[in-house]
């Protein structure tokens, strides 16, 4: 089934193996705006390989192509940025309840895991030109039996069921707005969005590296997208994706 408006085109797949791997096979055939979405992944990924856990036909799982040719390579975070506020804002308005962003790129409500997005950038000529943006959303699922910590859905969270063709609408339309709005002029506006919306932006609390544990506050999130954090001592503490980790404790 294929669907086009004046901005979005859409085809929908009942099963996959993930929509961002459909995609990328399918790239050269698509275009900026183009959305697909499943019912169902059989090798849905989260980052680093991490396997997303999602019932079928419960939640939404979709893959969005971007032509970001007006961000510069060396800024690509600020994609990461813009897309996770743009997700955020939506959601609040159809939970009526506080959404955050948990470092890079995860959607937290509380300690709790809503939504979580893969990015794929391709370079072509020094220039950032296309990606594949990733999005597993917790819609509908009442139930999760995995290992993953701490999921929690749209249901759970409101005891009601949401239309996900109407979410999906919303969601897209929403970052394709934010993206054709956006100016590299407001960078430094959307950093300091992105440092509000912010998971356990205010106060120390526990991280973790491959080495130690130990508390510290975020002072900030650099535009290149390491995470900076001080320690009660006032040392400095400066993160790539992936070399720290929040502590949380599991429900």
């Amino acid at each position: 089934m294929v669907v086009a408006n004046s901005e979005i085109s859409h085809i929908h797949l009942p099963e996959v193996d993930s929509t961002n791997a459909w995609l990328r096979n399918n790239l050269t055939q698509q275009r900026h705006g183009f959305v697909v979405s499943t019912d169902y992944q059989t090798s849905g990924k989260g980052q680093a390989a991490n396997k997303w856990e999602s019932e079928r036909g419960a939640n939404l799982l979709f893959s969005l192509l971007l032509e970001p040719t007006k961000i510069p390579v060396e800024q690509q975070f600020v994609l990461s940025q813009l897309i996770s506020i743009s997700i955020v804002n939506t959601l609040r308005e159809e939970l009526d309840m506080p959404v955050t962003i948990k470092w890079p790129n995860d959607i937290y409500v509380g300690d709790q895991k809503l939504s979580g997005i893969l990015i794929e950038n391709t370079i072509m000529d020094g220039q950032l030109a296309k990606a594949i943006v990733g999005v597993g959303l917790n819609v509908n699922q009442q139930i999760f039996t995995s290992d993953a910590p701490n999921p929690v859905s749209m249901y759970q969270l409101r005891g009601k069921t949401f239309d996900r063709d109407s979410l999906l609408q919303k969601l897209i339309t929403n970052i394709l707005v934010d993206y054709e709005r956006f100016d590299l002029n407001q960078s430094s506006h959307l950093q300091a969005t992105y440092y509000e919306l912010l998971y356990r932006n205010r106060g120390y609390h526990r991280f973790k590296t491959a080495e130690a544990e130990f508390e510290a506050e975020i002072d900030s999130v650099l535009p290149t997208g390491p995470i900076r954090l001080r320690t009660k001592k006032g040392e400095y503490k400066l993160f790539a994706f992936k070399e720290v980790q929040f502590v949380i404790t599991s429900r």
